[in-house]
């Protein structure tokens, strides 16, 4: 009798532990989730429902709401929810240990990249007022962006990172002539920062003004109230800052001469360049149609730019080629200062 009653309580506290690991990892409820990507962090709100062993739930956006599946199993929670990216569904899968009041673990992204996220229960005040949350969510630009430019004098490719803390914006934009910093602000879907770049010897500030499109930017550009042009932004893809390291170590030597194609709205040309290169510095001569000068400039990675100045017609003007090179092979576009702007292709002699 005795044996029978102590069985029946062990019997009993292993049905109430077992009932209490069961409660402890219990996900169902309203969490505010935070995931941190190679693009930058987001943060939005995920309502789980717990069956068993699976979970299913919704993830709020500011594109919608996206379905969400799941499983708790061993004490690890793992959740699954596809999002579009540059055209194409991309998986992100989340995995942490199972909490009820608090959960943090690492996210990846379609097996393209890795990264770590974070949740805890949504409050009361923030489940009443989801719109401010979604508010906040639209306007998340952190990460790195890849821009096209259009510019009076031509368009331009380069990379921004945009790193966003409340309404303010700060980073940096990079190119082939190097990395300036930005100052700006968002409100909203909206994004207007501004930076300083070195144009005919004089300080110029460009203002890029956009708002979301879809997945990427898009919106109007000032050249210090003298010219107006526009832009275009999308995300850069999570192996291009990689992709682009072992380009920029892959230095070239263009020492020689050179033979250029010079393409216009009025015409071509073929002007021919002698550089002589020294670590990344560059100097060298001109000659064609402009007369002769002497250049300047650089070389990173495979990445070339250099100016002169020449004489038109009385009037001075900077002529700067901007490219990349391949070996015995050059390509890129050139500001002709007020002659406007134009492309060029170019072979080693």
């Amino acid at each position: 009798m005795i044996f029978r009653h102590a069985a029946l309580a062990a019997v009993l506290l292993l049905g109430a532990a077992a009932l209490g690991n069961a409660q402890s990892a219990d996900v169902s409820g309203d969490w505010e989730i935070t995931i941190t990507s190679p693009q930058g962090s987001r943060t939005m709100k995920v309502t789980l429902k717990q069956t068993g062993d699976l979970v299913k739930g919704a993830v709020q956006t500011q594109g919608g709401e996206l379905v969400l599946d799941g499983t708790v199993k061993g004490g690890e929670l793992k959740l699954a929810f596809t999002v579009p990216f540059q055209g194409n569904p991309l998986l992100i899968t989340l995995t942490a240990p199972a909490d009820g009041t608090a959960l943090k673990g690492a996210a990846d992204f379609g097996g393209f990249a890795q990264g770590d996220w974070s949740a805890r229960r949504a409050s009361a005040s923030a489940a009443a007022a989801p719109s401010a949350a979604a508010t906040a969510a639209t306007g998340d630009f952190s990460g790195d962006w890849d821009v096209t430019m259009n510019s009076p004098t031509g368009t331009f490719n380069f990379q921004a990172n945009v790193k966003q803390s409340g309404e303010k914006v700060s980073g940096f934009v990079k190119s082939a002539q190097g990395q300036v910093q930005i100052e700006g602000a968002v409100a909203g879907n909206q994004l207007k920062f501004s930076y300083t770049v070195p144009f005919q010897g004089n300080p110029l500030l460009i203002t890029m003004s956009g708002k979301r499109e879809g997945d990427g930017l898009k919106g109007d550009a000032d050249f210090g109230g003298f010219a107006q042009g526009d832009w275009s932004a999308k995300r850069a893809a999570a192996g291009s800052a990689a992709a682009a390291a072992p380009a920029a170590a892959g230095s070239v030597d263009v020492t020689g001469a050179w033979v250029f194609q010079v393409e216009t709205s009025a015409g071509s040309g073929s002007p021919s360049f002698t550089f002589k290169q020294d670590g990344e510095k560059l100097t060298g001569q001109y000659k064609g149609l402009l007369g002769e000068a002497t250049l300047t400039g650089t070389v990173k990675g495979n990445a070339i730019t250099f100016s002169f100045k020449v004489n038109v017609q009385g009037n001075d003007a900077t002529v700067t080629y901007t490219g990349t090179v391949d070996k015995d092979s050059m390509k890129g576009t050139a500001a002709l200062g007020d002659l406007g702007s134009a492309t060029f292709t170019a072979k080693r002699q």
